[in-house]
């Protein structure tokens, strides 16, 4: 069914799905473990605030347990506020964070917005970035932390930078690992999917001991995971073929759109072009090639040979991670504690990509006309050729992180202090194999013999000697660090208000952030391409230059945080059963930028015990990372950009946008924060007693707006400017331009005397265009959350509970400021994986030590920017503002099933045994279509299709 809205056709929401859950458990309302319920710990460095006054999430160790999930991806998919994952596992492009790798981006507005702490202090940031929206953008790396050891993930789903500091906007994400279990305990879980080969497999090992007589505490965690690859041909022909016209599973309208055709018209048939290189090093043509597939003939003409690169993807990498956690606690007299942690984590992932391309635009290489396979006699530019006997780009990532803390805590009068030094550092090594080198590649058409390369041959025709020859790896390390000290005070009685006993937090932070960006001599400029006519900084074809750089930050924080309780028990009245307010400050003064100096005030009036109204309003920022400030020169070459100043007038492919254009994105050292206003404002209902006992319903508003988001001033812009200023009588520097040549000359003087009507001055073709990150567009975002969850008093047939949780966008706009084309703002809701409409739901029971859930996730439908058409004649999400219709990218719905039973109540030996299994995705749901190349959304669904997992645990003793 489908309605028109002002934003476009649109399904109808998520009820039906989770109608389809609860109905047939109507009589029955859940506990074991909802998957989101909300607690007080995040959001406050002050004990004893109440609940209700904080929108938290939490996912609880039963929970996890019961989804059956490993990856922390998986697990955090079903918090609705968690919106879809930029970094993740499938991605094989070069330039980006490829490996075990997870980032959280709450509400959509980037992942650099989210802060992620372990146990309340800040993770390192993953060493690799990966450009979004053409910025680069760090992240932290959520599979880090393995999930057996983690008692609760907090969501804070408000804006936290007057707390925690800088890159909480969006808000915040804490993971509590285990540390007072004690015994010993070593569990073993295997899951395998039904439909592919994935599969994976887990061992836990967790310890935990008290010495001198309690004083000293000792707990220790380790884990090892493996999980088998998935590649692309397992998958159905509707993700697996890039050539999608004509399939069934499409609607008719559009079964036949251009559109759908992806595969690749770089294919093991060579296409190239006779003619040479004249003296302004541009390529005058004679005449087109193509090796003929059927033939293997040389024949005149482009050819039409196409080539399904997925034959040879991988989709989900193959995977082995370990983890070891160790914390230490002992007390030292005087009410003075010593608290220390270590953790290390070691992950390697092998993928694989398609054989490695070509193209003039990738690579302009020529065979000369006396190479020895050459049988033209003249100099053939390679215009399209993939080499496939050189095999798939084999990618192997290493990635390693460790992380130790001491600190000290105690007591100091009425106050309690706690003081601690934390260092971390990640570092990630990722190697291309069976790529290829363009010096190599000339070189090896030079050599006289049939070693020599021959791109004129079909598959199987290269010597081995000539596939290595042009063989080579390529690795990239990247190294991340962050150390911290802290000194922490609070105290929860600081003075008497009528409510009660006023609460103050405060605090001194210092930490040092570092990266390091190493890429492998061939793309950082050190080891670059020429041949004497030809130069380009990288050697690797088809992988632009990136140069090295490293770059740190200092930055020296304090905070405060007091907590006024007006009205409580002591002094509740009529319609004023409690009042509360929140005030917390922080300034932040790093050694880059200006300091910054962020509030929040939040409120929280009980009108009665059983209902609270809560306001909040907080500033923040996103500090500009290291990447966007400091940031090699990277040099790019992009196709379809026109000069509209040469475009009509000469014709030629690089004016036209017909072939690839050199431009060069810098750092700005000068980048200013992203500065953020969060409103929100909602209700708790929770009963304490009667027969409404055990529920609670909240609602929260909230409204987020950010200023300066860094973003790039795009070519198409700046080459719109340069026409503009010229027309005035300047020009735009950015826009690099070489001398006006005679035919420059002659071509304008053509135009001129045509058009009398626009009459143009010579300019040189634009040889670079230089773009430098800068502090752009505004943001704003509003929406709700909303969650119900209710719990049974006990009864002689279990406990039961259920809860449901849901987040909606209202509004997503993107202002784009453009003084030559005017203001813009453009809806985001549902573009490209960013959906309308999340949520999950929850139905128990607990029966003695049996325990069963069933758990629903929901993600509203989106729509593909990449598959469009005209008007609004064929189905799908219509834009009237653009008046264009986009393929919708239908919504998604997963059931999972989770089972336990202890054998606590037994005799001998198996009374530490309990057995849990269940079900990911019981329906075996398939992600919806979308036109990309895996066929689907990576950052917003999957494709493992219903994997069915066991695990046994056995403790020992202890907990």
């Amino acid at each position: 069914m489908y309605t028109k809205t002002p934003g476009g056709v649109r399904r109808q929401p998520f009820a039906f799905a989770l109608a389809g859950l609860l109905l047939p458990f109507a009589a029955q309302a859940q506990e074991p473990n909802e998957t989101v319920e909300e607690i007080v710990v995040t959001g406050s460095h002050i004990e004893g605030m109440d609940e209700d006054a904080l929108p938290l999430s939490v996912l609880d160790a039963e929970a996890i347990r019961d989804l059956g999930a490993v990856n922390m991806q998986d697990l955090l998919a079903y918090i609705p506020a968690i919106s879809d994952f930029e970094f993740e596992d499938t991605n094989t492009g070069t330039n980006g964070a490829r490996g075990d790798v997870a980032g959280v981006n709450l509400r959509g507005i980037g992942s650099g917005n989210t802060l992620v702490m372990i146990n309340g202090r800040r993770m390192v940031v993953h060493p690799t970035y990966q450009a979004i929206n053409n910025v680069p953008v760090t992240f932290y790396n959520v599979n880090s932390i393995p999930s057996p050891a983690v008692s609760r993930i907090e969501v804070l789903r408000d804006g936290a930078s007057a707390l925690y500091g800088a890159d909480a906007s969006a808000g915040a994400v804490n993971f509590v690992t285990r540390t007072d279990d004690e015994g010993f305990r070593v569990s073993g879980k295997y899951g395998a999917s039904s439909e592919t080969s994935y599969d994976e497999s887990e061992i836990a090992a967790q310890g935990g001991w008290a010495f001198n007589g309690g004083r000293t505490n000792l707990g220790v965690f380790g884990t090892w995971y493996s999980r088998s690859s998935v590649n692309m041909y397992e998958l159905d022909d509707l993700y697996f073929q890039l050539d999608r016209r004509g399939h069934e599973a499409l609607p008719e309208e559009w079964r036949d759109d251009s559109q759908l055709r992806n595969d690749s018209t770089l294919t093991p048939y060579a296409r190239v072009s006779t003619g040479s290189l004249n003296a302004e090093g541009q390529w005058v043509p004679t005449g087109n090639l193509h090796v003929n597939s059927g033939t293997g003939a040389l024949t005149a003409g482009a050819g039409s040979e196409r080539y399904n690169f997925n034959e040879d993807q991988i989709v989900t990498p193959e995977t082995e991670r370990f983890n070891f956690l160790a914390s230490l606690t002992h007390e030292l007299g005087g009410g003075m504690e010593f608290f220390g942690d270590a953790s290390f984590y070691s992950s390697s992932t092998f993928t694989l990509r398609a054989a490695s391309p070509l193209d003039d635009s990738l690579a302009f290489l020529i065979v000369p006309s006396d190479s020895f396979h050459n049988p033209t006699g003249e100099d053939v530019l390679i215009l399209g050729w993939r080499p496939v006997d050189l095999g798939p780009r084999v990618i192997d990532v290493d990635q390693d992180e460790f992380r130790l803390l001491g600190g000290l805590r105690g007591t100091w009068g009425a106050w309690n202090w706690e003081s601690a030094l934390m260092h971390s550092e990640a570092e990630a090594s990722d190697t291309e194999g069976n790529r290829q080198a363009k010096s190599l590649f000339t070189a090896q058409l030079a050599v006289n013999g049939p070693d020599a390369l021959n791109p004129f041959a079909v598959p199987g025709g290269n010597t081995q000697a000539a596939l290595d020859g042009i063989r080579v790896s390529a690795t990239d390390v990247r190294t991340s660090r962050l150390t911290m000290w802290d000194m922490r005070l609070n105290r929860a009685d600081l003075f008497s208000l009528p409510g009660g006993e006023a609460g103050l937090a405060a605090g001194v932070e210092w930490r040092r952030e570092y990266y390091k960006d190493d890429r492998d001599p061939r793309l950082d400029g050190s080891q670059p391409f020429d041949n004497g006519a030809i130069f380009d900084e990288s050697d690797l074809i088809g992988v632009s230059a990136t140069f090295d750089s490293s770059a740190d930050r200092d930055t020296a924080s304090a905070y405060a945080e007091l907590f006024l309780p007006f009205v409580g028990d002591s002094n509740a009245m009529t319609l004023v059963h409690a009042l509360e307010m929140q005030l917390a400050v922080r300034y932040e003064n790093p050694s880059d930028f200006e300091d910054k100096t962020v509030p929040k005030i939040s409120l929280r009036w009980a009108p009665f015990s059983a209902l609270s109204l809560r306001a909040s309003y907080t500033e923040g920022f996103r500090a500009p990372n290291l990447p966007q400030m400091n940031q090699g020169t990277i040099i790019r070459r992009i196709d379809g950009i026109e000069d509209p100043l040469r475009a009509d007038v000469t014709g030629r492919p690089v004016d036209t946008g017909d072939t690839y254009r050199v431009t060069t994105r810098v750092a700005n050292p000068n980048l200013e924060p992203e500065d953020t206003e969060t409103t929100m404002y909602g209700f708790v209902i929770s009963p304490e007693d009667g027969p409404l006992a055990g529920l609670r319903i909240s609602w929260d508003y909230f409204n987020i707006k950010q200023e300066g988001v860094v973003g790039l001033f795009e070519p198409e812009d700046s080459l719109a400017l340069d026409a503009l200023l010229r027309a005035q009588g300047s020009f735009n520097p950015d826009v690099e331009r070489a001398s006006v040549t005679a035919a420059d000359q002659a071509a304008f003087d053509a135009w001129n005397q045509a058009n009398p009507d626009d009459q143009r001055t010579p300019v040189g073709v634009a040889t670079n265009i230089v773009n430098q990150y800068l502090n752009l567009d505004p943001r704003e975002v509003s929406g709700w959350d909303a969650s119900i969850r209710y719990t049974t008093a006990d009864t002689s047939a279990g406990l039961f509970s259920f809860g449901v949780e849901a987040t909606k966008l209202t509004q997503f706009d993107q202002m784009f400021l453009d003084d030559t084309a005017g203001d813009l703002t453009q809806d985001l809701i549902g573009r490209n994986g960013n959906p309308e409409w999340r949520a999950t739901a929850t139905l128990g029971w607990l029966f003695r030590n049996f325990s069963a859930n069933l758990s629903m996730r929901y993600v509203g439908e989106v729509y593909d920017t990449s598959l469009t058409d005209a008007g609004s004649d064929l189905s799908g999400w219509y834009d009237e503002l653009t008046d264009t219709t986009y393929w919708l990218v239908e919504d998604w719905t997963v059931y999972n099933l989770g089972l336990a039973y202890s054998f606590a109540d037994a005799q001998g030996w198996a009374q530490g045994l309990t057995l849990n299994a269940g079900v990911r995705n019981l329906t075996n749901e398939k992600p919806p279509f979308a036109d990309e190349s895996f066929g689907y959304f990576s950052g917003l669904h999957n494709s493992y299709g219903r994997v069915t997992w066991a695990q046994l645990t056995y403790a020992f003793g202890g907990n």
